[in-house]
Parts: C-alpha cells; structure tokens; sequence
C-alpha cells in the first residue's frame, strides 16, 4: 500500500518508480496506491477507485471513469492529459477516440487522424 509515492519526485525518478512498481505487479504482487495524480494513474493503473469522503463514487478501468470528463470535473477531480486533449479536440470537432487515456495510444491515434485515415495502432 503506497500513499502518493510519486509526489515530490522528478520525473526520472518517478518513471523508475512505475516502472518497478508495474513490474512487481506484472510477477504477481498486488499493488494499492493512493494519487492525485490523473496521468500517473491513467498510464499505470488496471483499475481505479474514486472516494469522497469516505465513500466510493467510482470503481473502473482509466477508460471507464476518465470517459466522463465532465462529471469528473464536477467532482473537481482530474482525468489524465492524453484524455482531456481528446476531450478538448472532440469538442472542437476533431474527430479522435474518446477512450484514450495515455501518451502511448493517444501519439498513434493524433498521427494516424493527422495523414487522413484511422490510428496507426
């Protein structure tokens, strides 16, 4: 059970970190980690858990509750960077997959809608 690990850390620092914790949890082990922080749990996280004040106001998969921007800001919680581009671009009519939470899918998807067709994924 980590509380805010990665807070305080330079960005190598933090890489090497969920790097580590990803390949321990890849062998088995379960990992519990407690974040503000929307990027480092959109990239990393297999599943999430919201609490507010207590209470669990979400249980999902990054795909699943950074989907709902809107209601994650009314919330005044944060959804990764990738996603709130995708958000930002579709509501400018740019069309781009709404389901993109990380830097990994969201590079390919840009590039691909960029030269005329789909994703290079």
């Amino acid at each position: 059970i980590l509380d805010e690990p990665i807070a305080g850390l330079d960005p190598l620092g933090r890489e090497a970190f969920l790097k580590l914790i990803t390949k321990l949890n890849s062998e088995g082990m379960t990992i519990i980690m407690i974040s503000h922080n929307a990027d480092c749990i959109g990239e990393y996280a297999q599943r999430i858990l919201v609490l507010n004040d207590g209470e669990l106001i979400g249980d999902g998969t990054p795909q699943e509750l950074f989907y709902n921007v809107e209601k994650m800001q009314a919330l005044h919680l944060g959804v990764s960077h990738s996603r709130e581009l995708c958000y930002l671009l579709n509501k400018r009519g740019f069309d781009i997959e709404q389901d993109i939470c990380t830097y990994e899918k969201l590079l390919p998807a840009l590039v691909g809608k960029l030269k005329g067709g789909e994703s290079n994924e």
